[in-house]
């Protein structure tokens, strides 16, 4: 949280700085002089940076609505609006793991579709994992599992999770 912190200041003096430079008298606070080629590369980089990490957060960005009479559970994604719905039984099982970080352990559930990750909620995102663990109640559970590393990198290529 206090990194998110840091980078949107950083990005807000960046685009304060290009624009009093392109715009404006070329100074930033009245005291740092910035040529006009300086601030179009500044804007520049300033886009892309922005732009590589709307795309690196945007599949982290979403709401999660669990229906327990309709076993249904939906992701709904902020940004791009888009949402996909899931049947319980369409989907093999949940199981979960542990992560940890430098700001702490914190745990992650796996939605399994034919022993592949289908959806990969993270604590690391959602404070109620509790409470979504226990809407999943519908679904079967297949356990605790604990080499999360091995797990999260069979999950990001899309291979088979668990070895059953």
């Amino acid at each position: 949280m206090a990194v998110s912190f840091v980078l949107l200041t950083g990005f807000c003096f960046l685009a304060y700085g290009c624009l009093s430079a392109v715009f404006g008298s070329g100074y930033i606070f009245g005291r740092i002089a910035i040529a006009q080629s300086g601030a179009v590369a500044g804007g520049i980089i300033f886009t892309l940076l922005a732009a590589l990490l709307v795309y690196v957060f945007r599949r982290f960005i979403s709401f999660i609505d669990i229906d327990t009479e309709a076993k249904t559970i939906t992701f709904r994604n902020i940004l791009t609006i888009h949402s996909k719905t899931y049947q319980f039984a369409d989907l093999t099982g949940f199981f979960d793991t542990y992560s940890v970080s430098k700001s702490g352990a914190y745990k992650n559930i796996y939605l399994l579709n034919q022993n592949k990750a289908e959806k990969i909620i993270s604590g690391f995102y959602f404070a109620n994992m509790d409470e979504l663990q226990a809407a999943l109640s519908g679904m079967p559970y297949l356990g605790m599992q604990k080499d999360s590393g091995k797990i999260s990198r069979r999950a990001l290529v899309n291979k088979s999770i668990l070895d059953f």
